[in-house]
């Protein structure tokens, strides 16, 4: 790996002593700026938050549990035994850092892309996938609300392509926090200017 890194030693060392607190934090802060502008700003009304939250956050919990029971480990620790036993991709060849990082990132995101559809198209995992497309109601919580199986699976899927691609730890760190946020934020039902909407369907 080129030692030619964007990053300090400390920052990396912060995120690993921390990771867990990071993550929450980035969680918690951009479910409520999302909670928010759906309340200040609705696309639609009649949304039961009281009934619908706990069930939906509820699931969150029960798949981490089930992670943390069935999964031999998670993401971050597969990017860790990969650079200590020098395996995976970006661990046997020579980039800058950055490009490790930012490709490490999209190959995650296009790994989590396949298996989404992969959970559409498999009967047998689409059972288990169609809680989330169960929820009657839209808003930030659905983005979030799959089967505790469905949670496991996910995890393995990335352990497996982590330790493939030799990914470095805060790009599993930066990946797993923008995916848990852009989730959220593209089941939103919150209204945005016009001219944002417009500009967005232009670019994209």
């Amino acid at each position: 790996m080129s030692e030619t890194t964007p990053y300090s030693p400390p920052m990396q060392d912060f995120l690993l002593n921390h990771e867990m607190a990071v993550r929450a934090t980035a969680f918690v802060s951009v479910f409520l700026i999302v909670a928010l502008a759906e309340i200040i700003a609705p696309r639609r009304k009649g949304a039961n938050r009281l009934k619908r939250w706990p069930l939906n956050l509820g699931m969150v919990v029960l798949g981490s549990l089930a992670i943390r029971m069935i999964v031999p480990l998670i993401a971050l620790e597969a990017a860790l035994r990969a650079a200590d036993a020098d395996i995976g991709l970006f661990n046997l060849v020579d980039l800058p850092r950055w490009v490790e990082l930012v490709a490490a990132i999209l190959l995650l995101d296009l790994a989590i892309y396949a298996q989404h559809v992969a959970f559409h198209r498999i009967p047998l995992l689409w059972r288990i996938h169609r809680m989330h497309h169960s929820d009657l109601m839209l808003d930030a919580t659905s983005g979030i609300r799959f089967h505790p199986f469905e949670f496991v699976l996910s995890m393995l899927i990335k352990v497996g392509v982590v330790t493939a691609l030799g990914a470095d730890v805060v790009a599993v760190i930066v990946f797993e926090i923008l995916l848990n946020a852009t989730a959220m934020f593209n089941h939103a039902i919150c209204t945005f200017p016009k001219d944002l909407t417009a500009w967005c369907g232009e670019f994209w």
